[in-house]
């Protein structure tokens, strides 16, 4: 209490211009030090986290205040851009319809939007793009080795490649190996698959069994022959079929001779 008696009994002594010139340099340092405080990056994760904290209440009550005094809508979504900061996703909006138009527009709750802006944050969009496409080419990679490997001990040759445009003709004809349960509508080699969903449906499928390759037996082989032989047949006579009926077509216009044709 002394202390502060002689300070202020120094200080009231002092003229105008003595009190400017003895503060001049003290100010300085303070808006430095003031500014430093608001601007300057946090070196420790618990600082930023009351700082995180105490900001994002004074905005929210900011934007509610702003929302009901003028009817606007706002959506605040905060993430951690360092896994070191404890902060979690934090999300404020102003009313439901901006909710909504979430799950219209994104197909997904704010809260889970959020989630995943922080993983794309933490990580950056180098490292999100390069980890999907590797990881993408690597699923496709293996599951077109284990796709072999089963055709193989299916067929119990070292089949050279995996043949998935005319499949029949390739594989089935050459080694008697059918495929049974392909999980997806179109068949097709996983190379070509755009979706990694679909990719991995399929390793799953072939890992546990759900598709597989099948050695026919000798009266299966020949009730598979068989059937291709008639396919090809038909095929053939309505190829022939429909020769007839152009070459009739034709003659008739040249001749002006119109024909019935009884199928």
């Amino acid at each position: 209490m002394q202390v502060r008696h002689d300070i202020a009994e120094k200080w009231n002594a002092m003229s105008q211009q003595e009190k400017i010139d003895a503060t001049e340099g003290l100010m300085e340092d303070l808006e430095d030090h003031c500014n430093n405080k608001a601007l300057a990056s946090h070196n420790v994760p618990i600082n930023a986290f009351h700082d995180i904290c105490a900001t994002l209440d004074s905005v929210t009550q900011t934007l509610a205040t702003l929302s009901a005094r003028t009817g606007c809508h706002t959506a605040l979504i905060t993430v951690r851009g360092d896994l070191d900061h404890y902060n979690h996703p934090y999300v404020n909006l102003s009313d439901d319809r901006v909710g909504d138009f979430f799950q219209l527009a994104l197909k997904e709750t704010p809260s889970n939007f959020a989630t995943r802006l922080e993983g794309y944050c933490t990580s950056g969009v180098t490292g999100v793009v390069s980890n999907y496409k590797q990881s993408f080419l690597q699923l496709k990679s293996n599951t077109s080795a284990l796709i072999l490997q089963k055709l193989r001990e299916a067929a119990q040759v070292p089949v050279s490649r995996m043949y998935y445009v005319n499949f029949d003709e390739n594989i089935t004809a050459q080694h008697d190996v059918v495929l049974d349960n392909w999980p997806l509508k179109k068949f097709a080699n996983p190379g070509d698959i755009g979706s990694m969903v679909e990719v991995k449906i399929v390793y799953n499928a072939f890992r546990t069994g759900v598709t597989k390759f099948r050695k026919l037996t000798a009266a299966e082989w020949e009730d598979w022959d068989n059937t291709r032989f008639n396919n090809a047949l038909e095929r053939s006579s309505d190829d022939d079929a429909n020769e007839d009926r152009n070459a009739l077509a034709d003659e008739s216009r040249i001749n002006g001779t119109c024909y019935i044709l009884t199928l």
